[in-house]
């Protein structure tokens, strides 16, 4: 059964002069959508965060709300900052068949932990390394377990 909850209801005539029945997405419902799937994925980041904080990887938190931070400024940096990065280093990416965009999340990574304070690579680059590797792999686990418990997010 079709879902209309999300949709208004417009009927009209198409270019062709034939009724319709028009489905139009409200712009507020899409911009809710976004903030509540960007919290969700800052909220699932901090998680992995503080859980790669208890792995012996070279991360330190100093605090859950230090996570969270961290997790929000990631979200942030990898929406609006990575795709840049990508596209300027597309080249040495398809040179390194790929690896390369290890050194760009761990550059992102980099970043965010000199932003916020609290949040600490004790190794330098090698910590930003493992690290981003471990957040990918955590990040994975647990979005497959929320989307099997709320199917509704994806």
């Amino acid at each position: 059964m079709l879902n209309l909850a999300p949709f208004s209801v417009d009927r009209g005539k198409n270019k062709l002069g034939s009724r319709s029945l028009i489905l139009l997405n409200s712009g507020k419902t899409r911009i809710m959508a976004t903030i509540i799937g960007f919290l969700v994925t800052a909220l699932v980041t901090a998680v992995s965060l503080l859980i790669i904080a208890r792995l012996p990887l070279g991360i330190e938190i100093d605090s859950t709300d230090k996570a969270i931070w961290a997790g929000v400024i990631l979200g942030l940096l990898n929406g609006l900052v990575r795709p840049v990065l990508f596209v300027l280093t597309l080249p040495i990416t398809i040179l390194t068949l790929g690896i390369f965009t290890l050194f760009l999340n761990a550059f992102i990574f980099g970043i965010t932990a000199k932003l916020v304070e609290g949040f600490r690579l004790n190794w330098g680059i090698w910590s930003a390394l493992l690290d981003a590797i471990a957040l990918g792999i955590i990040n994975s686990i647990l979005n497959s377990i929320l989307l099997r418990i709320f199917p509704t997010l994806g």
